[in-house]
């Protein structure tokens, strides 16, 4: 099954002109260039593709966000198509009290255009925090700092821009385009949202007349999760992954055949059960409830700016008693507002089968 790699080694030798324009599978690697960990290297501003390429050479892939990863930036490096790319502006950095994960990038095309990549929710537990707040939150603090970002890198190098990223970085390319300083508005190229949730009601209603939803475009799989959480008003093609389940949220499960993404009729019924039952509990529950439950599940489990869920994983034995012993000393409101939260969506997800399955679509 061929994906972004095999796109690399196939066009990987075809320089980006009138004959073969940028497309939307080089749009999706672009995206992906925002998970490469820059720190790592001995990064300077302008730096050009083919130059970070060869500073990846004697890193461990064990180091990179996916190991995968490794792969893409060697053919990235020696690609006409990519390797003259010249790259600015990266930012990456965590704010455990601000409950914040942000990372951007900025990849220069050409002369005139940019495209401006916002990296995904890694594997930080506070980045996984900062996405459930997005239950109870109009604006969490990443979406808040990618306008900023883009609104300073356009005024910075006026050119025409792209703006992409793949999960909580999708919601954060539509939220800075949505909200962009007007004056540079008529510059957007284009918005690409991979897999990334949509938004509150109260924004979907505030920009549904918007122009610029014109040029967004969300990509989902067809077993979505993230991507179909909240509301989206854009329009949006369903993908075909290699894969079944969870795993389809990584783009490299994303089937591309020559300069496109592979295309699928219809999201599968499964999800459609698990998707129903995250709305309609978000229906269900109140705003302040949800911000109790987040916080005080997060409040739970020690950690801090640097952990990850696999840690979690990997400590679990550990973590369990220390997660129990939390519990205990939570207030008495924490823990009725979690144990009535968690009734409501077990009674949700069991009314929606049911349902579902009257109907026959499950």
């Amino acid at each position: 099954m061929s994906n972004i790699i095999d796109y690399l080694n196939w066009r990987g030798d075809i320089p980006i002109s009138n004959i073969s324009p940028f497309n939307e599978v080089d749009d999706l690697i672009l995206t992906r260039f925002s998970y490469l960990n820059l720190d790592l290297i001995n990064y300077k501003d302008n730096i050009k593709i083919e130059e970070i390429s060869k500073e990846f050479t004697n890193i461990n892939k064990d180091l990179f966000r996916d190991y995968r990863d490794k792969e893409l930036i060697k053919l990235l490096g020696n690609s006409k198509r990519f390797k003259n790319m010249k790259i600015t502006d990266y930012i990456n950095h965590k704010d455990i009290e601000k409950s914040k994960q942000f990372g951007a990038v900025t990849i220069h095309i050409n002369e005139n255009e940019m495209y401006i990549s916002f990296i995904g929710t890694d594997k930080s537990i506070v980045g996984i925090k900062e996405d459930c707040n997005m239950s109870f939150m109009k604006n969490i603090p990443s979406q808040v700092e990618g306008l900023n970002y883009t609104n300073k890198i356009v005024n910075k190098y006026n050119k025409n821009f792209r703006l992409g990223g793949h999960s909580k970085g999708g919601n954060i390319a539509v939220f800075s385009g949505l909200y962009v300083n007007d004056f540079i508005k008529d510059k957007i190229i284009s918005i690409s949202n991979y897999d990334g949730p949509g938004f509150t009601k109260s924004i979907v209603e505030e920009k549904k007349n918007s122009q610029i939803l014109e040029k967004i475009t969300t990509y989902l799989p067809d077993e979505s999760i993230v991507g179909m959480m909240l509301e989206h008003d854009e329009k949006y093609e369903i993908i075909k992954s290699s894969i079944e389940g969870l795993g389809q949220h990584n783009i490299y499960s994303w089937m591309v055949n020559y300069n496109s993404l592979i295309r699928v009729n219809n999201i599968k019924d499964k999800t459609i059960l698990i998707n129903k039952t995250i709305r309609d509990w978000l229906l269900n529950t109140d705003k302040k409830s949800r911000e109790v439950f987040v916080d005080a599940v997060f409040n739970l489990i020690d950690y801090n700016a640097k952990d990850t869920y696999n840690d979690l994983l990997v400590n679990w034995k550990k973590e369990v008693p220390v997660i129990i012993d939390n519990y205990k000393e939570l207030d008495s409101n924490q823990k009725k507002t979690i144990n009535k939260m968690l009734k409501i969506f077990i009674k949700t997800a069991i009314d929606n089968f049911i349902h579902l399955k009257k109907v026959g679509r499950i």
